[in-house]
Formats: C-alpha cells, sequence, structure tokens
C-alpha cells in the first residue's frame, strides 16, 4: 500500500507543483462554486476549473484514478484533486501513515523545496496535514491540505510565488473546502 500512495501522491505532486508561472492578474470577485459527490469535496475558484481524471498503475499493477479540478491564473495555481485509495477504508493509524507519506512525496517532488510550516488542520471532525513548501529554483510557494475520507485522499493545492500563499484569494480558497460523505 505504501508503493502504491508514494507513486499516486509523487505523481499528483509533481504534476500540481510543476506548473508554469506567468503574469499575476488581479483578484477575481467572481469565483465559482465546484461540488462533487464522486470526488467527495467541494471548493470555491476564482474561475470554472478545468476537469480531469488520471488513471495510475501502481508498480503492482493495481489501477487508481485521479480526479483533478484546476484553475492556472496568472502567476497562480489553484487545484483540488480526489485519488483514490485501493486499500481504504483505514483507520486512524494508518490515516496518520498516508498523510505523512503525502507530506514525504510533495516535498521529494519539489527539487530543492524546503518545509517551511506545517499543521493539522481538522475539518468537519476529520484531521487532515496543511503544509507549506517554499521552492526557492522556481521563486514559488507550494502550499496544500490533505485529508483521508472514505476511499480516498482528498487535497486542495495553491502555488504562487512567495507571500501569495497566504493572501486573500489563497485564503478563500482553503476557507471554501468541505468535505463530502
Amino acid at each position: 500500500m505504501k508503493t502504491v500512495l508514494k507513486t499516486l501522491l509523487i505523481a499528483s505532486a509533481a504534476c500540481l507543483a510543476s506548473c508554469k508561472m506567468v503574469m499575476p492578474l488581479p483578484p477575481n470577485p467572481e469565483w465559482v462554486d465546484f461540488y462533487s459527490a464522486s470526488s467527495r469535496h467541494s471548493a470555491s475558484f476564482p474561475e470554472r476549473p478545468k476537469a480531469s481524471l488520471k488513471e495510475t498503475i501502481a508498480g503492482s499493477g493495481q489501477k487508481t484514478f485521479t480526479y483533478l479540478q484546476e484553475v492556472q491564473t496568472g502567476d497562480r495555481y489553484f487545484g483540488t484533486g480526489w485519488i483514490q485509495i485501493p486499500a481504504a477504508p483505514v483507520d486512524a493509524r494508518g490515516r496518520d501513515r498516508i498523510l505523512d507519506i503525502a507530506v514525504d512525496a510533495a516535498l521529494k517532488s519539489t527539487a530543492g523545496g524546503v518545509l517551511v510550516g506545517s499543521h493539522k488542520p481538522v475539518l468537519e471532525g476529520i484531521e487532515g496535514r496543511m503544509y507549506t513548501i517554499d521552492v526557492p529554483k522556481d521563486k514559488l510557494r507550494l502550499r496544500q491540505q490533505i485529508f483521508v475520507t472514505g476511499d480516498g485522499l482528498v487535497e486542495q493545492t495553491f502555488t504562487g510565488p512567495a507571500g501569495t500563499e497566504t493572501d486573500a484569494d489563497a485564503e478563500r480558497f482553503f476557507g471554501s473546502l468541505r468535505l463530502l460523505p
């Protein structure tokens, strides 16, 4: 299970962290709400997110799926995703292992990235992980929160220049996440 999760998390974190940044745009007051029972979450985005489904085959040959919703606005990236966990459901100890693996995988996927902050948020009674990684080589910050819910992992990612990871748009985005049964 650890190999499957590592493969999935590295692939999704690398995809999310590798977004190329362009010129910044002013904040958009017209946000769009996203809701998906199949990907077990809802969130608000600065514009309509592009959805994609990615199938991953682990070294064991087991298929897993990742549903992504993404928006690139100027030099900022907003994304959410649901990653299937084949061995779900997991107990609290298993959840903690999965979340620790996710943080490690994200850090490893950002070449030269440095963990500059982390904590354990609780959303709707579910404990998760939130962390910020400084990626000096790319002059950006990656902020992500992850929760294990049912048979999947819900992740929310923001990437932008240092300092933007806590600006009004980033806070609005992170404050909008809701976990669905």
